[in-house]
């Protein structure tokens, strides 16, 4: 990336607000489920987050502690005893 595009970058990051912030958060973590493990809650945890999004941030907190929810894996084993 050249210095050109990288202040280019910059200024676009200071001029974000915070729903926009939020969503491409969102949509970067959609398309990332795949690759975190076996998807079984899929896109469809994300779906009242991007809910949320549109109708602003009133219930933000309890969607993304719902989202959080779905998306907790199994607990992880001590393999170390």
């Amino acid at each position: 990336m050249t210095s050109e595009g990288l202040s280019d970058l910059r200024e676009l990051m200071v001029r974000a607000d915070e729903r926009a912030l939020a969503a491409s958060g969102v949509a970067c973590l959609e398309r990332c489920l795949p690759l975190l493990g076996d998807g079984a809650a899929g896109p469809e945890a994300l779906r009242p987050l991007w809910a949320g999004l549109a109708n602003g941030p009133a219930h933000w907190a309890v969607r993304l502690a719902e989202a959080r929810e779905l998306l907790k894996g199994p607990p992880e084993r001590d393999t170390a005893s």
